[in-house]
C-alpha cells in the first residue's frame, strides 16, 4: 500500500469516526424553554429559562466565545404573541481554551435565563421559534431545535421546572457580591487614577485643616464622606431614572454638558480664591448658621462632592465591570453598587474617622501652612484651566469672557473675584444659549467595521473624549510606544476613533453594545474575531499586542 492509498484511507477512518460520533453520542442535548412558574399571575416581568443537558466532555459556549472556536446560544421567534422584550441574563462563565484561545462556557447542566416582559397579565404568553446553539467536545455540532411555548393567564404556582432555576439563582446571588466587592475596590481606585488629581487639593487642604485643630478630624471627615455618598447616591438616583425610561446613564457623561462645565468652573475657581486668601469659605452667611461649624462641614461636603464630579470621566479598573452589571439589575442592587463605590472611594476618610485623632501624625501649624495651600491653589487653578479648555468646545462668539474669571484672581481683589464670577456666570450662559450645540463627528459603527474586517483588516476602535485624562495617559503611555506604533503602521491595520467629547448618539449605541458605561474603550476586531475583543479599562502593551494576535 503506497502512501497515497494510507492518506486515503486516513481520511476514511476520520469521516467514519465524525459519523459514529454524531450518531451516538448526542443524546440528551436537546435544549428546551422552561418556566418556574405555571401561570403569568399579576405580574408582567418574569423569567423564563433555556435549558440544555450536555454529556460529559461535551460544553456549550457562552456571550464571551471567540469566533475561532465557537458562538454563544440564540433564540429567534416565529410567533410571539403578548411579548413586549426580552434579554438573556447569562451565567457566570468557566474559561475554555480552544487552539490557544481563551473563552467562555459552560458544562453538564446548562440554565440561561431570559428575562422577558409581558404586554398585557390578563393574556397567554404565546412563543414558537427555534433555538440554536454549538456543542463542543473532540468535534463540534451546531444544533437547531424548535420549540412551542405558553405560559397561560391566570393563577401562578411553582412548575416542575422550578428545581433548575434554583442554583441560578444561587449564582445571581453570588454574582452581586462579587460586584459589590468589585465596586468596592473600584471606588478605591478611582483615589489614583489621573482623573483624580486635580482633587489632590481639596484633599491635601483638608489635611491643612485638621492639623489646626484635631478635635475636628473626625467631624470634618464625617462630612467629607458623607458629600461623597451623597454624590454616589445622586448618581444612583439618576441611573435608575434612566433605566427606567429605557435609556441608560453613561459614566461622565455630564462633562459634555456645557451648563454642568459652567458650575464646575465656578466651583473650582471658588476654591483656588479661597487657597489663596481671598476670602475664608464659611464668612458671612455661614456664621448666622448656628448648627454648623464654618471651620469644617460647609467645605468638606463640598471638598466631598467637588471629588466625586471630578473623577467620573475615569473608570477605574474593576469599576467599569460593576458599572456594566447595573444595566441587567434593579433599583435597590444599583443603589447598593453605587453605596459600595463611595465607601470606597471615601475609605481615607472612613480610616480618619475610625482612627482615635492622637493616633494620626499630623505636622504642626506654622507659617508653611500658608505657602503650601498657595501651592494648592495653583493646582486647583489648573484644574479651573483645564475645564475652562474643555468648555471652550462649547462656545464660538465673545470668549473674552472666559479670560475674565482667571485674570481677577491673579490679582487678589475679594471684589473683583466676585464681579468676575458674576460676568462669567451670565455671560456663559447667554453664550452657551446662543451658540448652536455641537454635536460629534459621525461615528463609524459596527458596519463600517465590519466592512474593513471583511477585507481581510484588524480594525482597532478607540473611543475618547477630550475631558477624559485616562484616554490622554493611554494615547500617550501605550498607543505612542515604539513598537506599538511600529505595529499598528502596518497597512492592514485600520483605526478608528470615536470623539464622545460632544453627545453622540452612534457613540452612545456602540457603548451600549459592548455593555460599558464610559471611557476609555478600546476594542480590537479581525477576521478570527468578528465581534472584537474589548480589552480592559486600562490595557497593557502586552495586552494590545496578544488582541491584535488573536484577531489576525
Amino acid at each position: 500500500m503506497n502512501g497515497k492509498d494510507i492518506l486515503i484511507l486516513k481520511y476514511f477512518l476520520y469521516i467514519f469516526s465524525l459519523f459514529f460520533f454524531f450518531a451516538f453520542s448526542s443524546e440528551g442535548t436537546d435544549a428546551k424553554l422552561v418556566s418556574p412558574l405555571t401561570g403569568i399571575g399579576e405580574s408582567t416581568q418574569h423569567i423564563l429559562g433555556i435549558f440544555v443537558s450536555l454529556e460529559d466532555g461535551w460544553k456549550l459556549y457562552g456571550p464571551h466565545a471567540s469566533l475561532t472556536s465557537g458562538y454563544p446560544p440564540s433564540i429567534e421567534f416565529t410567533k410571539k404573541e403578548n411579548l413586549k422584550n426580552f434579554k438573556f441574563l447569562w451565567p457566570v462563565e468557566e474559561k475554555i481554551v480552544f487552539q490557544g484561545v481563551e473563552s467562555g462556557g459552560y458544562f453538564g447542566d446548562v440554565l440561561i435565563p431570559l428575562e422577558i416582559e409581558i404586554k398585557d397579565k390578563s393574556k397567554d404568553l404565546i412563543l414558537e421559534g427555534n433555538i440554536s446553539y454549538l456543542i463542543c467536545n473532540r468535534v463540534c455540532m451546531p444544533k437547531t431545535v424548535p420549540f412551542s411555548f405558553i405560559l397561560p393567564k391566570g393563577n401562578s404556582e411553582i412548575s416542575r421546572d422550578a428545581v433548575l432555576f434554583e442554583e441560578v439563582e444561587e449564582i445571581q446571588e453570588e454574582s452581586i457580591w462579587i460586584m459589590l466587592f468589585f465596586s468596592f475596590l473600584g471606588g478605591f481606585i478611582l483615589n489614583f487614577m489621573p482623573c483624580v488629581l486635580p482633587v489632590l487639593s481639596l484633599k491635601i487642604m483638608g489635611i491643612i485643616r485638621k492639623s489646626e485643630e484635631k478635635q475636628h478630624i473626625r467631624v470634618s471627615s464625617f462630612f467629607t464622606f458623607l458629600g461623597i455618598l451623597i454624590s454616589f447616591l445622586a448618581l444612583a438616583s439618576i441611573s435608575v431614572v434612566f433605566k427606567l425610561s429605557g435609556d441608560v446613564f453613561q459614566w461622565g457623561g455630564q462633562f459634555q454638558n456645557p451648563y454642568f462645565l459652567i458650575f464646575m468652573i465656578s466651583i473650582i475657581f471658588f476654591f483656588a480664591a479661597n487657597l489663596w486668601g481671598i476670602f475664608e469659605i464659611g464668612q458671612g452667611i455661614v456664621y448666622r448658621i448656628p448648627t454648623i461649624n464654618h471651620k469644617t462641614i460647609i467645605a468638606d461636603l463640598w471638598n466631598g462632592f467637588v471629588a466625586v464630579f471630578l473623577a467620573t470621566p475615569c473608570s477605574a479598573p474593576f469599576l467599569g465591570t460593576a458599572l456594566s452589571f447595573t444595566l441587567t439589575q434593579d433599583a435597590v442592587t444599583i443603589f447598593f453598587i453605587f453605596t459600595f463605590m463611595a465607601t470606597g472611594f471615601g475609605l481615607p476618610y472612613i480610616f480618619l474617622i475610625l482612627i482615635p485623632p492622637q493616633w494620626i501624625p499630623l505636622p504642626k501649624p506654622g507659617i508653611w501652612m500658608k505657602n503650601f495651600k498657595n501651592i494648592l491653589g495653583f493646582g486647583m487653578y489648573g484644574t479651573g484651566i483645564w475645564l475652562m479648555w474643555i468648555f471652550l468646545d462649547h462656545i464660538t462668539f465673545f470668549q473674552y469672557f472666559l479670560a475674565i474669571l482667571p485674570v481677577a484672581i491673579l490679582f487678589q481683589k475679594k471684589r473683583l473675584f466676585w464681579i468676575s464670577l458674576g460676568c462669567f456666570i451670565t455671560g456663559s450662559v447667554i453664550l452657551v444659549i446662543l451658540s448652536t450645540p455641537k454635536i460629534a463627528l459621525p461615528f463609524q459603527g459596527e458596519i463600517a467595521i465590519q466592512e474593513h474586517v471583511m477585507k481581510g483588516k484588524t480594525v482597532i476602535v478607540k473611543i475618547n473624549a477630550k475631558w477624559c485624562l485616562s484616554c490622554a495617559l493611554i494615547e500617550h503611555r501605550i498607543f505612542q510606544d515604539p513598537e506599538i506604533l511600529e505595529l499598528t503602521s502596518n497597512p492592514d491595520i485600520q483605526i478608528i476613533k470615536g470623539d464622545w467629547t460632544h453627545p453622540s448618539p452612534e457613540i452612545s449605541t456602540y457603548l451600549k453594545l459592548k455593555n460599558r458605561l464610559g471611557i476609555p474603550l478600546i476594542v480590537i476586531y479581525g477576521p478570527k474575531n468578528k465581534q472584537g475583543i474589548t480589552l480592559s479599562e486600562f490595557p497593557s502593551k502586552s495586552e494590545i499586542i496578544k488582541a491584535i494576535s488573536d484577531v489576525k
